[in-house]
This record gives structure tokens, sequence and C-alpha cells, in this order.
């Protein structure tokens, strides 16, 4: 290897190492952004599993982080008057259809 490719290699891994740290500063920032926010957020995976949700979230129903990723799915929170509604529209949903207004009724602690 002479000198120049070395000098090339060099420059990637700078380039690289300055994009992690811009990556990771961007991660924490997203992830204060959610978890500060004053609405309720959480994420879920196409199967309905609560994957992550933020503080305001956890306040309005009473759980803590831990228990609610241990429900096994959404469905499991939702008040029997809104499962119907809600399963139909999270298919609806994850087939790339915009819900507008959908309200659902959660079961509180």
């Amino acid at each position: 290897m002479d000198e120049t490719e070395h000098d090339q290699i060099l420059d990637l891994k700078n380039e690289l190492e300055k994009n992690k740290f811009q990556i990771l500063k961007q991660n924490v920032e997203l992830d204060d952004f959610f978890n500060n926010s004053p609405c309720g957020y959480i994420n879920l995976s196409t199967e309905g599993k609560v994957l992550k949700a933020n503080v305001t979230f956890l306040d309005w129903i009473g759980y803590s982080r831990k228990e609610i990723l241990s429900f096994g799915g959404l469905i499991n929170l939702v008040e029997e008057k809104s499962k119907n509604s809600f399963l139909s529209n999270f298919d609806s949903i994850l087939n790339g259809k915009i819900i507008n207004n959908l309200e659902i009724t959660l079961k509180k602690k």
C-alpha cells in the first residue's frame, strides 16, 4: 500500500467517525423529542405489539414502560367496545390506507 492509499483510508475512517457521531446525535435528539412530547406516542410492530411508548402516553394510562411492553400487544389495552374498530382500522393502516379521526378507549391501570 502506498502513501496515497494510506491517506485515503485515513480520510475515509475520519469521515466515517464524523458520520457516526452525527447519527448518534440525531438519534439522541429524536429520542428526546419522542419522550418529552406533550402528545402520547406509541410505536407498534405490524403485529400490533408495543415496541416503544413515550412518557406522556405512560403517564396517561398509568402503566410503566416495562408493563406496557409485556402486554403482548396494544389490543390487550383496548377497551372491549373499541376492539373491533381498532382491529379493522389497524389492518387498513397496514394496507396503506390513511385513517383520520380514529378514537379508541384504552384501559388505564
